[in-house]
């Protein structure tokens, strides 16, 4: 956790630096907006690693966001910081991904600083491309840069963890968390060589309905038939058996006496209206239980009080309308 932090906040801290180095008793519009962002992406980060400290290994579903307003803002700072540094970003203003904006900037950030470094370790002064192609249902994000490539013994390390090549305080974390934020929402990263230079390419479903949400063969849902009609063909077809009840009591007596032996997905609300009991009361009553994954629905996801209790209960926290667009798959 030590290292994760150390290697978070050394980008937006340099910001911070030089701001602090320049602006003695007179910061002008420039440099306080450089401030403001550095500050904002610090406490981005700190929020991050409290809530994954917290969540003590919970899944994160990220929500779609525009990329090139996301990597607009943080190319604003780098502007600031590597004043040598040409960076020529060509996405389209209305692309949104299923990636969280801190996530976008924080795994660009990782690539920006490798490139940077690389082109200033041979001489050059640095160049960036940052482009999207659309491939079927995904988009594939790449960013080339201007310097001496990866050697090829150390291509196969790339984006394993500890695996930093040539830096006096490298933590080997960078490109090991890009593919780790991925990796929660189908993602890949890969390096390819270029003529002159390195190239990343990023591979993202294009929205959230090309995201797979792993389930057990066997899926249990308390919530009403309004709610349960459009998911009921989604399940079919990933070969998933649903049964749904619409009272509390129906889906307890069942899960108590008639799962024994199997894996189940659980999927109700977190609050049933006009009832005392809550999804966490239904949980605690199950014992025996061999729950595969239990999601609660709720528009509350970021109280970090229900999350905390969430997480004591192994339970995943989920806005209804995210269930409503991703594409289930039995495991």
């Amino acid at each position: 956790m030590v290292g994760q932090v150390s290697h978070d906040i050394r980008s937006p801290l340099m910001a911070l630096n030089v701001v602090n180095s320049i602006a003695k008793n007179q910061v002008s519009k420039d440099l306080a907006e450089l401030l403001d962002n550095a500050t904002s992406r610090i406490r981005n980060i700190s929020d991050d690693l409290f809530y994954k400290y917290k969540s003590k290994g919970s899944e994160v579903v990220a929500e779609s966001n525009n990329l090139n307003s996301a990597l607009t803002e943080l190319l604003d700072s780098y502007s600031k910081v590597h004043p040598d540094a040409q960076v020529h970003l060509d996405i389209p203003s209305d692309l949104n991904i299923p990636w969280s904006t801190y996530s976008i900037q924080r795994s660009f950030s990782n690539l920006l600083n490798n490139s940077i470094e690389a082109s200033r370790g041979v001489g050059k002064r640095p160049e960036i491309w940052i482009g999207s192609r659309s491939e079927n249902d995904r988009v594939v994000l790449t960013l080339k840069d201007n310097g001496p490539g990866v050697p090829s013994e150390n291509i196969d390390k790339l984006f394993k963890e500890g695996a930093t090549f040539n830096k006096k305080m490298g933590t080997g974390l960078g490109l090991f968390q890009v593919r780790n934020d991925l990796d929660v929402i189908g993602g890949t990263i890969s390096y390819h060589e270029a003529l002159d230079g390195a190239e990343f390419r990023i591979s993202l479903p294009l929205g959230l309905a090309a995201v797979s949400f792993p389930v057990s063969s066997m899926v249990v849902i308390l919530e009403s038939s309004d709610f349960v009609s459009p998911l009921a063909d989604k399940f079919h077809k990933s070969g998933a058996e649903i049964i749904s009840f619409p009272s509390y009591s129906d889906a307890k007596t069942f899960l108590s006496e008639k799962t024994k032996g199997k894996r189940v997905t659980l999927i109700c609300d977190l609050l049933f209206p006009g009832q005392e009991e809550t999804g966490f009361d239904l949980l605690s009553s199950c014992h025996g239980v061999n729950f595969f994954k239990v999601v609660l629905c709720t528009s509350l996801i970021e109280n970090s009080e229900i999350q905390a209790i969430a997480n004591k209960n192994g339970a995943l926290l989920l806005r209804r309308s995210f269930l409503e667009t991703v594409k289930f798959s039995v495991v």
